[in-house]
């Protein structure tokens, strides 16, 4: 019980409420919905589907996986265009 009293104590601080205050936001903001939304939407997606089509083309690097290259290729691409790093889209692989 002592350690739960000198927790409230600290409670008491004006300037320790402050800090755990900005800390507690902080970390919240990093668990917002639009935090959460955009990993999965920039980060998860194109893990899964780069996931999906090495498991449906049976990987890289087997005979046939040509295809497989260029879509990473135009994946790379539209990223890199996403994040402004080119001034135009990629098109569609064919």
């Amino acid at each position: 019980t002592e350690t739960y009293v000198e927790k409230l104590e600290l409670l008491r601080d004006a300037k320790n409420r402050e800090r755990m205050g900005k800390i507690a936001r902080a970390e919240a903001e990093k668990w917002s919905w639009e935090a959460a939304t955009s990993i999965l939407r920039n980060v998860q997606y194109e893990k899964a589907i780069v996931n999906f089509h090495s498991r449906a083309f049976n990987g890289f690097g087997k005979p046939g996986s040509h295809y497989m290259w260029r879509l990473l290729k135009w994946r790379i691409k539209r990223i890199l265009h996403k994040l402004g790093l080119t001034s135009k889209p990629a098109p569609a692989p064919q």
